[in-house]
């Protein structure tokens, strides 16, 4: 009788060439959540406490000097904090471009 034989393919790959694709896999995986979901989810987080630090530190500001909370003075010193802040950053963005 005849024996007749399979062959199966043999698969020339270096033995960690396998781990090596899941593990870059995996990365690739890992590296696309922190892009597209966790960076905008902290930034949105981040946004949010400058806000609330904001908030909070005109409230102190201004009530400080008699302006409570809802009066049209409080509105003002809130404005006018506001400005200060955004000249200070003006100065500040023009100190690190060099003028």
């Amino acid at each position: 009788m005849a024996q007749h034989s399979v062959s199966t393919p043999v698969i020339n790959r270096a033995p960690g060439s396998l781990a090596f694709s899941l593990v870059l896999a995996a990365m690739v995986a890992c590296g696309l959540y922190a892009a597209f979901i966790a960076v905008p989810a902290m930034r949105a987080a981040a946004q949010q406490q400058l806000v609330q630090a904001l908030t909070d530190e005109n409230r102190s500001f201004c009530e400080k000097f008699g302006m409570r909370l809802g009066s049209s003075e409080f509105v003002a010193c809130s404005e006018g904090l506001a400005i200060v802040r955004q000249k200070e950053a003006d100065r500040d963005s023009a100190a690190a471009n060099g003028f």
